[in-house]
């Protein structure tokens, strides 16, 4: 779950603040709703979410049956459960993303950028090796952060899928509060919380280790 929303999550959010970054007409408009998601608190997101997709009467399923397709089986089976989960977190956290990576786009300077045209380069050229480079920082920073906080959800679970169907969307910290507060199996919840910060330690660490770099040169 955790790499899949974060890859999503990273990848929207750089388009996004990409987008948002041609000063377009009105974009301050969409730029405020589009992080209205965030502002939810999760589990409040997860109850939301659990209404529209609801298979009877949810407003999800209505609309794809109102345009003649058959509607999927949201959390009634394994194959779509992650999936679901995944995108309901992608939603409501990519913004967060957005707006990490926009804030420094716009501390960029615009002198290695006008030093590339006049280079020559094309705009996938500077995007690949002028863009991307300067704004791995941010990027970084927020993937971590992301990770962290998608490693430990609980309460989108708790409020969407509440771990089903057949665990397939149970994560440890959730697994870890089943065994502490509905098995009083406290040992074990407290092994796999202990888990949980030994993992997260060793990824955050790996990932700031091996993963380069580069300072930033925005004034």
């Amino acid at each position: 779950m955790v790499s899949a929303s974060l890859a999503i999550q990273v990848v929207l959010g750089v388009a996004l603040a990409m987008f948002f970054n041609l000063q377009l007409k009105g974009a301050w408009l969409v730029r405020g709703i589009l992080v209205l998601p965030m502002l939810i608190t999760p589990i409040v997101v997860g109850v939301m979410w659990r209404a529209l997709l609801n298979p009877d009467w949810g407003l999800v399923n209505w609309c794809i049956e109102a345009v003649g397709l058959e509607p999927p089986n949201w959390f009634g089976s394994i194959e779509m459960a992650m999936p679901t989960l995944i995108l309901v977190e992608s939603w409501q956290w990519t913004p967060f993303v957005f707006i990490i990576v926009y804030a420094r786009l716009q501390a960029l300077p615009q002198e290695v950028f006008e030093a590339a045209i006049v280079d020559g380069a094309k705009p996938l050229a500077t995007f690949r090796f002028v863009t991307l480079p300067l704004l791995m920082p941010a990027i970084i920073f927020a993937a971590v952060f992301r990770a962290v906080d998608s490693f430990r959800s609980f309460d989108l679970i708790f409020g969407l899928s509440y771990g089903g169907p057949a665990r397939s969307t149970t994560t440890l910290s959730f697994f870890s509060f089943q065994n502490g507060f509905q098995w009083q199996n406290y040992g074990y919840a407290a092994a796999a919380s202990y888990m949980m910060l030994l993992i997260l330690a060793v990824g955050t660490i790996v990932l700031l280790r091996f993963v380069q770099i580069r300072p930033g040169y925005a004034k």
